[in-house]
């Protein structure tokens, strides 16, 4: 699985989940492309605390027991490494419990893009606000068209 920061979104690197544990420990984690010898995302000497994403700066981790993976559909999802409970057996014998762990939490925040075409949308669909107003009863399509008319209305 790639975890990324939970800050800026930026992707770091590949974690087992099986080997995930608390305290989280820089060896868990491994490059995001070992192929193209990227480097891993920490050094092997750094704590918990001195852990930094390469993009924002910032920790990646809010919570030293949370991390933020992206799943195969590439959506987000914050999951408590303390809740990871998968025995050492076969993976076909533990999807119930992969899939109700991997269930539980979405972070649904709505991305600057999203919000993007979702105004789109709503503007070809007619949903879009009507326009500017003006206390006399006159309706414009531009805010500064409104403000060149309060200049000169007297209503």
């Amino acid at each position: 699985m790639i975890f990324v920061c939970e800050i800026c979104s930026t992707p770091l690197g590949q974690v087992d989940l099986k080997n995930l544990s608390t305290p989280l420990l820089p060896e868990m984690f491994s490059s995001l492309d070992p192929v193209r010898e990227l480097p891993v995302p920490f050094q092997p000497f750094q704590e918990f605390m001195t852990f930094r994403c390469r993009q924002c700066k910032a920790r990646p981790f809010k919570e030293a027991d949370h991390v933020t993976i992206l799943d195969e559909r590439g959506f987000k999802k914050r999951l408590n490494v303390n809740k990871l409970e998968i025995e050492q057996k076969t993976r076909v014998s533990n999807q119930a419990r992969i899939n109700e762990i991997f269930g539980e939490e979405y972070i649904e925040k709505p991305t600057p893009v999203s919000r993007f075409q979702d105004s789109i949308v709503s503007f070809f669909k007619g949903k879009r606000d009507s326009g500017f107003k003006c206390e006399c009863g006159k309706e414009y399509k531009h805010q500064s068209s409104l403000i060149r008319h309060k200049a000169k209305c007297n209503g």
